[in-house]
């Protein structure tokens, strides 16, 4: 096994570098900076996935009130009406264009 404390803390030296001093011999850093001098704009991409987890986190709560309602009729039995069944077929007809 080998032994980490042979290293010593005096062979590790520590300096502060600007970040255009770091490009200064650096053959590619036109590139990185463009042309006159002036550093061109980062640009960051979001997958879909991303932008969907995103979007839930800018979703509203949901209604509680309205859930609690809905499955207290569903559970009496309540819930589906001879309208309610009439506007959801209306609504369906509609959707898909079709006319009697």
């Amino acid at each position: 096994m080998s032994d980490i404390s042979s290293i010593s803390s005096s062979s590790m030296r520590v300096r502060r570098v600007s970040v255009d001093s770091a490009y200064a011999g650096d053959a590619g850093a036109e590139d990185v900076r463009g042309r006159g001098g002036a550093r061109k704009s980062d640009r960051v991409e979001l997958s879909s996935v991303a932008q969907y987890l995103s979007q839930l986190n800018t979703e509203p709560e949901p209604r509680t009130d309205l859930i609690n309602r809905v499955r207290s009729e569903i559970d009496a039995g309540t819930y589906l009406t001879e309208d309610k069944l009439s506007a959801a077929a209306d609504q369906l007809l509609d959707d898909i264009n079709f006319e009697l």
